[in-house]
């Protein structure tokens, strides 16, 4: 992790008890938290397992993992647990999303910095990311292996059903205006689109963009980042309405689980990534 401070990175500090970290969000300017995932072994088992992880950063300080385990891993499967997002409505109210092993969605309550037991859905789903709408959050993903997108809304910590639309998927979700209004980003055939999910709009194309976050600063300017012919991308929003992409020279891409956030006022901030010299097994 690395502690952003007046907008100026830290030096990188590793986290122990984790090989990834996947997303983080700020529910106060003193509070955050990371989610991703450790490979473990029971009992001297071989393979090693995946099980979820969770970490409160306190003041830029991250305090220990808590492990958000799978089922008993010498049951079938599944027996493994990954968390990529991660959204909160308080700073002691937050919900994680990812997938099992076997490609179903999960949903993680978190509270107070303690991951409770997962909720599983089904239809192969992978669950990239999650964002806040006030006492409501969404996650969003991909619900099927033959591709298809998924957003989950999720009341008070759990899942409350699986929408289906007709894209290749979703990499981000970001809201707006009190959480009243949500935009999606995903990959097509010929770019990328964004969608309104919560009006039920049209998918707006963004030719050539491959769009990996999205965050809004407020109701009439969003930002979408990505990659375009191997170089960085960012595109503005205007009105849910993409304009014409922006390279970001010295930049090839942004990677999934990557993302960007704009705030009305600056704030401290925390950024996480995957310790290069552990290669990720999945």
């Amino acid at each position: 992790m690395v502690p952003i401070i007046g907008g100026k990175p830290g030096n990188a500090e590793l986290v122990p008890g984790t090989v990834t970290l996947s997303a983080v969000t700020c529910p106060s300017a003193s509070i955050c938290v990371a989610v991703g995932d450790e490979d473990v072994s029971y009992m001297g088992s071989s393979p090693i397992f995946s099980v979820g992880e969770v970490v409160t950063i306190t003041n830029g300080t991250p305090g220990s993992p808590q492990e958000s385990a799978p089922p008993d891993p010498w049951l079938a499967s599944p027996n493994e647990l990954f968390l990529y997002g991660v959204a909160c409505t308080k700073v002691s109210s937050c919900v994680a999303a990812g997938n099992t092993d076997a490609y179903n969605g999960v949903v993680v309550a978190i509270k107070n910095g303690e991951p409770g037991q997962e909720k599983v859905i089904g239809g192969e789903s992978t669950l990239v990311d999650a964002d806040t709408c006030s006492n409501k959050c969404y996650a969003v993903g991909t619900w099927s292996s033959e591709g298809g997108g998924a957003v989950v809304p999720i009341v008070n910590r759990k899942p409350v059903g699986l929408n289906e639309y007709s894209v290749q998927g979703f990499t981000a979700v970001t809201c707006y205006e009190g959480g009243t209004s949500c935009l999606a980003v995903g990959p097509s055939s010929d770019g990328g689109f964004l969608l309104p999910i919560t009006s039920n709009g049209s998918p707006q194309t963004m030719p050539g963009v491959n769009p990996t976050a999205i965050t809004c600063r407020k109701a009439v300017y969003c930002a979408v980042v990505g990659s375009d012919s191997q170089e960085g991308a960012i595109v503005r929003v205007h009105n849910e309405t993409p304009e014409a992409a922006k390279l970001v020279s010295g930049a090839q891409r942004v990677d999934p689980h990557s993302g960007v956030e704009c705030r009305a006022r600056l704030v401290d901030q925390v950024a996480v990534a995957q310790n290069l010299e552990v290669p990720a097994h999945h």
